[in-house]
């Protein structure tokens, strides 16, 4: 084997180890140089640098791991320094992320337990079904009332139907209260515009429908 091609590798090998500054076995720094050097040649420059003191060789189970010898290094203090802060940075930021992950597990595991958009869909369409029936109602009533003689009798069944209205509508601000809460804490997550959201689900608003409920109700 040419001495040059023995030399070379040594040179390599030895630049390698100290950049990395971490054991490697064999076939580790052969692994590095893939096919610029065989492994019978880095196992060769490995042993050479053992011998000069310039490499350490320790036995780690049945396998021979190699690093540089400290002796020989050059520590930069201050470039030590700046490695630790950026060490601790990185430790700092790992934290952070995962203080976020578990915020947004727990915000996920929350909106397992709400009803699923189906639902919600199914609930609005029935709250919005019986509303219109009481609007109806109440316009049909309206105009029979104008054509009751027995007022009491008219101003009676008018009460009793505002209150089972007024019953209604509670019932369904009740719930829509809900589903607003529920789109809202969906809407945290979402990259989308609320109105991406709904056109994507098929939910429609009031606006949508020119639904209009009078405040003193």
């Amino acid at each position: 084997m040419a001495k040059s091609n023995i030399d070379d590798a040594k040179l390599e090998v030895k630049r390698f180890l100290i950049h990395a500054n971490r054991p490697y076995s064999c076939t580790d720094v052969a692994n590095n140089f893939q096919n610029k050097f065989n492994k019978s040649l880095i196992q060769k420059s490995l042993d050479s640098l053992v011998e000069q003191n310039d490499v350490i060789e320790k036995l780690n189970g049945k396998q021979k791991i190699y690093f540089i010898s400290q002796e020989n290094t050059n520590f930069n203090e201050e470039s030590m320094k700046k490695v630790q802060e950026k060490i601790e940075q990185h430790n700092q930021l790992i934290e952070e992320l995962n203080k976020s992950i578990a915020e947004k597990r727990e915000k996920l595991n929350a909106l397992k337990s709400y009803v699923s958009i189906e639902e919600l869909q199914d609930c609005l369409a029935r709250l919005q079904a019986q509303v219109d029936e009481l609007r109806l109602q109440s316009k049909e009533y309206e105009s029979k009332c104008s054509a009751e003689k027995n007022m009491d009798a008219a101003i009676e069944r008018k009460s009793t139907l505002t209150l089972k209205r007024k019953k209604l509508v509670d019932e369904w601000r009740k719930r829509k209260r809900m589903a607003t809460g529920i789109i809202n804490t969906i809407m945290e997550n979402y990259s989308k515009k609320k109105k991406d959201f709904f056109e994507e689900v098929g939910i429609e608003t009031d606006d949508d429908n020119n639904v209009v409920i009078p405040s003193n109700v």
